[in-house]
């Protein structure tokens, strides 16, 4: 069982990679700081405080793109956003292929029109 040791909301005094999306957490950015264990595993994550917010959302009864008890990786991360990106945002894109129905920039989601379509009733 997962369990929670240590979590704060540091600012960055140096580049860290963001644990949920890959992308660059940059220096005096302020973001969420976790330590984690599992049996004889300990790990830190590191996430934008967006992406953060993004996990509970998709875990909320709002969205119910995640499952609240289950911990979210990486890999849960990139399938949620996918998910909600195809069904929510993609058809409406100027980038989208009705076509070939796939994006034509990176055939993949895209954060940030995620992030402003679930967050901005939160900013």
């Amino acid at each position: 069982m997962v369990t929670s040791l240590k979590e704060s909301k540091p600012k960055a005094i140096k580049e860290h990679i963001c644990s949920y999306c890959g992308k660059l957490i940059i220096k005096g950015e302020t973001y969420n700081n976790a330590f984690y264990v599992d049996g004889n595993d300990i790990w830190q994550w590191k996430s934008h405080i967006s992406c953060q917010d993004l996990v509970n959302k998709f875990a909320s009864r709002e969205y119910q793109c995640l499952d609240r008890d289950e911990p979210v990786g990486e890999n849960e991360f990139y399938e949620s956003c996918n998910l909600f990106c195809r069904e929510n945002i993609c058809e409406k894109c100027e980038k989208w292929d009705n076509n070939n129905n796939e994006c034509l920039e990176d055939k993949a989601y895209c954060l940030d029109k995620i992030k402003h379509s679930v967050l901005k009733g939160d900013k």
